[in-house]
């Protein structure tokens, strides 16, 4: 059908149906010195190289969405998160589909077209000519346009974005293949869930006890022969100041200056939707600037106020500020929704507020000036006089993010690289410049008795506590095979009696929650063996006796079966599929060259 479909050239209908395109959101400075820099390029996966304009249209993306989520100007620490997860998600991208291709994965036409008839992609049925009076999708019409020559162009672009979809689940599909649930797996989760133990337990609680406080010469034996416990990893704190890329005045003057010329430009007769496809900086440019149907309350209220207050569909406003930017909206359309709530569909031109070449290099050389003051000055004495806030890290572990400034490689590695009191160069990340100063420095290796004293003597008491409570516990359960009945036991060495419903190997029990212990030793006894011996669990020591037990229906198991075996299936598939990506990122070479740029 599709080859047929391609021999057609005449387009009726174009509609867009790709994402992530957009602009750079900020100022990369202009001294590059890394050769990769100098060509535009941020990283490489296994050889392969990232154009920073691919990862600019991810960040845009992020950015716009976590925007209008907020409905406010994001932070610098905002930003640097979505930069990361931006390039987290880009990496992770690039790495599944050169395992598609390094499998030789393939997509055919009668596949595609089979996966477009039984699941029509959400995108297409968001377009109004295939949405019924009613609203709703019209899947009669979405047939018929499958076979009609006239939607060929649309059909082109609905399968460049459909077919890698279908390689990557044929991919998953054969990652997760060896997740086989058998029959009697769905049987052991079916007894799991069903068969049910009722039974009478004590627990002698551990922070009941009473214990005598230990002295200084039993807590240094306990410290000696427990080191382990007291090991930390080196950590180290970075004293920082930060200069954020926010746009000056004179940038936002500019861009106002531009935003003018281009009213003044549609005014005079030029095409909106072709100004916003080339100059709009948001994710809607390669739609025309289309924002599709929106309510109130939807936008912030400067743009939602202009643009219910445009007359009539084609109307453009004057410009418009928000904390984004400056825009040109045009009315395109105005409906009542099913609530009878007022709609209308607009399209935007939007130019960015961002610091210009210019404002970044003097952001730029304000930083290098505050550097070498603080190499001559001190540190905290040259950000006085520069007027600039001294923050802190707090104290972070080696191999993790840069405390309060989070994932920052460059400054992460110098926090451990030299003595405290050094001062770095000044780092360029997305977002900001940012000069630091080891703060303080603590090297890996067993805390000081002196440095835990208190945690050391804590541990001993618990410990103590814990033994405590299973020399009662023993005597308890002496009691009990006596022959006293364990409600008394428990009365007279002060514990807690509990007598349960029944309960299957998935539910809390009273008290103690789903303690695998207590869980494990329940449906270990049995009428022929009744009695546990005493376990330590979360609370304190535990006794439990076996009172009856529950079978599972296995008549009723039949009806459960096939949902059973779906949830198992899916639950072993997921973790099959979890544990493979995982193995696959940590075998793949990736190189970060953003820090460079």
């Amino acid at each position: 059908m599709l080859q047929d479909m391609r021999k057609y050239t005449k387009v009726v209908l174009y509609i867009v149906v790709v994402a992530f395109i957009g602009t750079i959101i900020f100022a990369w400075g202009a001294d590059i010195t890394s050769s990769k820099g100098q060509k535009g390029i941020i990283g490489e996966v296994n050889g392969e190289e990232i154009d920073y304009r691919t990862y600019a249209r991810v960040v845009d993306n992020y950015y716009e969405q976590a925007s209008r989520s907020s409905q406010r100007e994001l932070g610098p620490d905002e930003v640097l998160e979505i930069n990361n997860r931006a390039w987290v998600d880009l990496v992770n991208d690039i790495v599944f589909r050169q395992q598609v291709e390094k499998l030789g994965l393939e997509v055919t036409d009668e596949e595609l077209a089979e996966h477009l008839k039984r699941f029509p992609p959400q995108v297409v049925q968001q377009q109004d000519v295939f949405r019924t009076e009613e609203g709703g999708f019209n899947y009669q019409a979405y047939l018929q346009a499958m076979s009609d020559p006239n939607y060929t162009q649309f059909w082109l672009q609905v399968e460049a974005l459909t077919r890698p979809e279908i390689r990557d689940y044929k991919l998953q599909e054969l990652v997760i293949s060896s997740g086989r649930i058998t029959n009697e797996d769905v049987r052991r989760e079916y007894i799991a869930k069903n068969e049910k133990f009722k039974c009478e337990y004590a627990i002698v609680y551990r922070d009941q006890q009473d214990v005598p406080t230990p002295d200084s010469a039993s807590i240094v034996a306990y410290y000696e022969s427990h080191k382990d416990r007291y090991y930390l990893p080196a950590e180290a704190e970075l004293r920082y100041v930060e200069f954020t890329k926010e746009p000056s005045e004179a940038d936002k003057e500019e861009l106002k200056s531009q935003i003018d010329m281009l009213h003044d430009e549609i005014v005079s007769g030029s095409d909106f939707t072709q100004l916003a496809i080339d100059l709009s900086e948001d994710g809607s440019a390669e739609r025309g600037g289309d924002l599709g149907w929106f309510g109130k309350g939807q936008m912030v209220s400067e743009f939602e106020d202009v643009a219910f207050a445009l007359k009539d569909s084609g109307d453009v406003s004057e410009p418009v500020k928000t904390q984004f930017g400056w825009h040109l909206i045009m009315k395109t359309g105005e409906r009542e929704n099913a609530d009878g709530e007022p709609e209308v569909r607009a399209s935007h031109i939007l130019l960015k507020f961002k610091p210009s070449g210019q404002t970044i290099t003097d952001l730029n050389n304000k930083a290098l000036s505050f550097s070498e003051a603080a190499l001559t000055s001190g540190f905290s004495e040259a950000a006085e006089e520069m007027g600039l806030e001294v923050k802190s890290t707090g104290l972070f572990r080696e191999g993790t993010y840069a405390g309060k400034l989070g994932q920052s490689p460059k400054l992460a590695e110098f926090a451990f690289s030299g003595k405290v009191g050094n001062i770095s160069q000044v780092y360029e990340e997305p977002g900001r410049f940012v000069v630091a100063k080891i703060g303080s420095y603590h090297p890996a290796g067993t805390q000081k008795l002196a440095d835990v004293f208190g945690k050391a003597r804590n541990d001993l008491t618990q410990k103590l506590l814990g033994e405590e409570a299973m020399t009662k516990a023993q005597r308890l359960h002496a009691q009990v095979e006596g022959g006293t009945e364990m409600e008394e036991a428990c009365f007279n060495v002060g514990a807690e009696y509990i007598i349960s419903d029944f309960l299957s190997r998935r539910d809390p029990a009273p008290k103690l929650g789903r303690d695998p212990n207590f869980l494990g030793t329940l449906f270990s006894l049995s009428a022929e063996k009744p009695l546990s011996d005493p376990i330590m669990a979360s609370k304190g020591a535990v006794i439990i006796r076996f009172l009856d037990r529950q079978a599972p229906n296995l008549e009723a198991f039949t009806a459960v079966q096939d949902s059973l075996y779906q949830a198992l299936s899916t639950e072993k598939r997921q973790n099959i599929y979890q544990e493979w990506f995982a193995q696959l990122q940590e075998d793949n070479e990736v190189t970060d060259y953003r820090d460079e740029l």
